[in-house]
């Protein structure tokens, strides 16, 4: 749940707050990406309406990270135009509708402003094209038949990416961060943590156009970037000047990290961690919850955020997880004995998406002595995320409390 990404990540984030999961099934329907190809099979003279930007949906977005694809044969109205053009629509109002958007979040409003105006048979797709893209070359391969792209490049998950570099023996891999960035030098707590793939070959993408000739034309090219957006940059260089073969990792490294322990364990063979702390995701937490956790979770929000009283960002009101304790990041350092206790134990640090601040939360708590430390790489946004847009992970909701009635 993203997505961390600088101003389109807040842009993300605006969207968010828009819409919650209050109505999924109550208002509206939803459906998984697991069933979308038989959702769509059953259509039936029905519509499928993708409601991001026009831009987004022919895949010339200025945010490069979100030409993502789309689903063959969508109709796309943006959320932005939908009120004023549901004239166009009319025919559907007692068809079948599946909306779509990038994360869920957009096409939740759309669908809720549909059944307000009266139409009949609505459904949001969980996930949208981010999680349809971190699952249509792995477990679900009828995706690939109902996808398509502008794009010269091919998209990759976390574990596609790992897999395409494990079996693929000449794969040139080229890393577009800025030198600091790749060499664990940068000031940023959050982008160390990033680390850097071992057989990676470091050209940023600033002075990319002027280096072309130092990549080979003769082999595969697979590469990364922070969050997205310069990688696709980068993709789209390459392929103005003829390059074949191009591969980007979706979402960047800050989606690697985020990847399960249990979806990509081996990790660690083509990778090299960049931080002294662990990183744990929401569905790695779930699972210790399950069990008799005796360890400490930190919320490091502000307290305003804490206790559901941000006036001025208000859907950053989402309450808690379980049991969290909250002390602010800035002032952690001068708070520090009061969680001697945890010295030896787990402690899992969280912010309200993947926040810098958790990063260097972490980053103080190692360096004062503390062995067990994990940020959880998503915050609370991608444990609700998760939670609603993820087959068989409805029950992650039971960990986050005191979410205000206007934004569960």
């Amino acid at each position: 749940m993203k997505k961390i990404i600088l101003g389109c990540l807040a842009w993300i984030l605006w969207n968010a707050a828009q819409a919650q999961f209050k109505n999924d099934n109550l208002v509206y329907k939803t459906v998984y990406l697991e069933d979308l190809c038989q959702s769509v099979k059953q259509l039936n003279g029905g519509l499928l309406l993708d409601v991001r930007s026009p831009g987004e949906f022919s895949d010339t977005s200025a945010y490069h990270s979100l030409n993502i694809g789309r689903l063959k044969g969508a109709v796309n109205i943006s959320s932005r135009e939908i009120q004023k053009r549901l004239d166009e629509i009319r025919d559907y109002r007692d068809k079948p509708i599946l909306l779509i958007c990038s994360h869920s979040q957009r096409s939740r409003v759309v669908s809720k402003m549909l059944v307000d105006s009266g139409f009949t048979n609505v459904t949001n797709v969980n996930g949208g094209m981010t999680e349809l893209n971190r699952l249509r070359n792995g477990s679900i391969p009828c995706l690939n038949e109902l996808y398509t792209s502008g794009n010269e490049f091919n998209l990759l998950s976390p574990a596609g990416a790992f897999n395409l570099v494990r079996n693929t023996r000449d794969l040139y891999i080229l890393d577009v961060r800025p030198d600091t960035a790749f060499q664990g030098k940068t000031a940023s707590a959050m982008l160390r943590a990033h680390g850097r793939f071992k057989k990676a070959v470091n050209q940023p993408l600033i002075s990319l156009k002027e280096n072309t000739d130092k990549i080979p034309r003769d082999k595969p090219i697979l590469i990364l970037d922070q969050f997205g957006d310069d990688a696709v940059q980068a993709a789209r260089i390459l392929a103005d000047r003829g390059f074949k073969g191009i591969h980007v990792l979706f979402d960047g490294l800050a989606a690697w990290i985020t990847e399960t322990e249990k979806d990509l364990k081996e990790r660690k063979k083509i990778w090299e961690k960049g931080s002294s702390y662990g990183l744990i995701n929401s569905q790695d937490l779930h699972r210790r919850f399950k069990g008799a956790y005796s360890g400490l979770i930190l919320d490091i929000r502000p307290y305003a955020d804490f206790n559901n009283q941000n006036k001025n960002q208000s859907f950053r009101n989402k309450g808690h997880i379980r049991g969290a304790i909250n002390i602010p990041e800035n002032e952690l350092k001068s708070r520090l004995q009061e969680l001697t206790p945890y010295k030896n134990k787990e402690i899992i640090v969280y912010a309200f998406s993947g926040n810098p601040e958790a990063f260097a939360a972490a980053e103080i708590l190692i360096k004062n002595g503390f062995k067990k430390v994990k940020v959880l790489t998503g915050g609370l946004f991608a444990l609700r995320w998760e939670a609603a847009n993820l087959i068989g992970m409805k029950e992650m909701m039971n960990w986050v409390v005191n979410v205000p009635p206007e934004n569960y």
